[in-house]
């Protein structure tokens, strides 16, 4: 293996330090030497290290003495580095894969002022494994690994938010003759699919928001509905965002022109992490972001996801969020029929919208990750939006839990007192 692919292949394992804080010692060792140093440990290394390891010496500190003892991600005396990419690119690149962060202005001088000094790379990447910030990840994701194995958190009361929410803030004859108007001018399924979906986001947008103030909203994955916000909210100011173009993203004239947006961006959300500074101009606060029937379609940690979410929220912000539920009735139908439920990967070229759903949760881990990502579950219930009518009425009024649809409502954490017991 060339040097080149020794350093691809540690920006691409390093995040074997999850595994450090999980695994027993010989674990943590032999993952270390099959990732990082692309072989296997021979047992009297084995035996060493983790002798050094049982009299004390942390994990942190024995990443450092194997790569002093191997120097195998150094190059040998005289060998010539070469790189396809500058510096500045290569420690945009390590910031990123290891800090899972933009390098800042200080980090960027300082590394630079070193591979300007003779520093090889590979010391630059064993500085930052070695940092106080990339240890307190590790740290911090054992304890996310931790809490997504403890689902005592959950409280099973959310599910009876579903019934304050059935209360009408937004009037059904309006909304009905504002959906026969959007149907008759467009003549599509989506209209009818998502009928129900959408006046429960527009129901709970007005209990948390005046009509007729004015707030700051984000629509991510804006769809066919997006005229009705304004006619419900006329002093309603709408960011949206969506995926590329390339990949069949919505269209800005839509967006902007009929839609009523003041902005519009594109941004493909498993290579890029929304921020206030994100775009030109820069994306801002949101008195209320809707990222509804999104997250399934992303390969992506989902706590990163409702973080970057979270960080664009005002400080009394609201986060709404649905998505399918994977342990609905047909789910654990198929499943007790020895049925798998979930969809085969779709071929090369068939999911070329973006339809397929990538992973479906469940409201207990989605109720940790919102707490993992630092936020509060301000409420949560489960939504008929995709159920058939009959079962509604009968069998999942005793069985909620067994709902088509997740619908969660989220704030930063200590913003405020939950809005939905008043």
């Amino acid at each position: 293996m060339s040097y080149h692919q020794k350093l691809n292949k540690l920006f691409n394992n390093i995040r074997f330090g999850l595994m450090c804080g999980l695994s027993s010692d010989e674990q943590f060792l032999k993952s270390f030497f099959h990732q990082s140093l692309n072989r296997q440990i021979e047992p009297h290394e084995l035996d060493k290290y983790q002798a050094l390891l049982g009299q004390g010496l942390s994990r942190k500190m024995m990443i450092r003495q194997i790569m002093n003892d191997k120097n195998e991600v150094s190059p040998k005396p005289g060998q010539n580095e070469s790189y396809q990419t500058t510096p500045e690119e290569f420690l945009t690149t390590a910031y990123k894969e290891l800090l899972e962060r933009p390098i800042d202005a200080i980090g960027l001088a300082h590394f630079t002022g070193l591979l300007q000094q003779g520093h090889s790379r590979s010391s630059i990447l064993l500085d930052l494994v070695k940092s106080d910030e990339f240890m307190s990840k590790l740290e911090q994701k054992k304890e996310w690994q931790r809490k997504m194995s403890d689902w005592h958190q959950y409280d099973d009361s959310l599910k009876n938010y579903e019934h304050h929410f059935n209360k009408a803030f937004i009037s059904t004859e309006q909304y009905e003759k504002l959906w026969h108007d959007l149907n008759s001018r467009y003549h599509d399924d989506y209209l009818l699919v998502h009928k129900q979906r959408y006046y429960e986001l527009f129901n709970v947008l007005a209990h948390f928001h005046d009509q007729n103030k004015s707030l700051l909203l984000l629509e991510i994955g804006p769809s066919i509905f997006l005229p009705m916000y304004r006619q419900f909210f006329p002093n309603l100011r709408l960011v949206t965002l969506d995926r590329p173009l390339e990949h069949q993203g919505a269209q800005a004239d839509y967006c902007l022109d009929i839609g009523g947006a003041e902005r519009h961006y594109h941004a493909d959300l498993t290579e890029e992490r929304l921020s206030p500074e994100f775009g030109t101009p820069v994306l801002g606060l949101f008195d209320f972001i809707s990222c509804t029937e999104v997250i399934e379609h992303l390969l992506i940690n989902p706590v990163y996801f409702i973080q970057d979410l979270l960080s664009l929220l005002t400080s009394d912000g609201v986060l709404y969020l649905t998505t399918p539920n994977f342990f609905s009735r047909p789910n654990l139908q198929s499943i007790a029929a020895g049925e798998n439920p979930q969809q085969v990967y779709p071929g090369k070229t068939e999911n070329w919208d973006g339809h397929h759903h990538l992973r479906e949760f469940g409201m207990k881990e989605l109720h940790t990750f919102v707490e993992l990502a630092g936020g509060d579950m301000e409420c949560a219930y489960f939504s008929h939006c995709w159920d058939d009518p009959h079962l509604v009425a009968g069998y999942l009024a005793q069985h909620p839990e067994e709902k088509s649809n997740l619908v969660i409502i989220a704030k930063r954490k200590g913003s405020g007192t939950k809005n939905a017991e008043n």
